[in-house]
């Protein structure tokens, strides 16, 4: 009777170990996954603001291209303007300067 008493207290210690056990993985599978979902939040949270910033400084610099071009076409168009006007003035000049800068441009391409 004494070992049937021996082996039924040790079957339920066992038994308790083993309930203790799972119950321990349990929280400690629960805190990982809590671990790694707040890790993942952080994660995402990062990415979304670094492209929030990658954003702005796109929208920055095509704003500063758009400013770079209206300068350069008016610069252009008050080129173009200044060279009517001094075609319109002195004709022969022009055309003078036109074929020396066709001579010079031409020596230079036999090279």
């Amino acid at each position: 009777m004494r070992a049937a008493n021996t082996m039924s207290s040790i079957s339920d210690t066992l038994r308790d170990s083993a309930t203790d056990a799972t119950e321990h993985l349990r929280a400690a599978g629960e805190s990982v996954s809590e671990g790694l979902r707040d890790s993942a939040n952080t994660a995402a949270e990062s990415v979304r603001q670094s492209a929030r910033s990658a954003e702005s400084r796109i929208s920055e610099a095509a704003a500063s291209g758009k400013e770079l071009y209206r300068g350069a076409l008016s610069s252009a168009g008050d080129s173009i303007s200044g060279i009517d006007k001094f075609v319109s003035r002195n004709p022969s000049g022009a055309l003078i300067a036109a074929l020396g800068l066709g001579l010079v441009l031409g020596f230079m391409a036999r090279r």
